[in-house]
């Protein structure tokens, strides 16, 4: 799901066994990027302005940050996912999805 508005696109999955559910901010902002994301689920897609952004991931409703993901750069048309993992302390990876340019015409 590449976004076609100029933004780009996120989303969060929780794989962390044993991890509570999780909200994810933007370092910085005062709204909840996501809220709730519950194990084995995907919280969805954000539309987000590009750029490069530090997302904190913590236990839904608590003040204490359980992971950060640092300088995390967030490309217009792009789809990137963070996927949470972990037991005893959580971790993550990522990966992003872009547009395929267009086939080249056919001699």
């Amino acid at each position: 799901m590449i976004p076609d508005s100029g933004k780009a696109r996120i989303r969060v999955i929780h794989a962390a066994y044993n991890a509570p559910e999780l909200d994810v901010t933007i370092a910085g902002s005062k709204g909840k990027l996501f809220s709730g994301a519950n194990f084995k689920r995907e919280a969805g897609y954000a539309d987000v302005v590009p750029g490069t952004v530090t997302l904190e991931v913590r236990g839904k409703n608590e003040a204490l940050v359980l992971l950060t993901v640092p300088r995390l750069a967030l490309k217009r048309s792009t789809a990137t996912t963070v996927v949470v993992t972990g037991a005893a302390k959580l971790k993550y990876f990522t990966f992003t999805d872009a547009m395929m340019a267009p086939p080249a015409p056919k001699p």
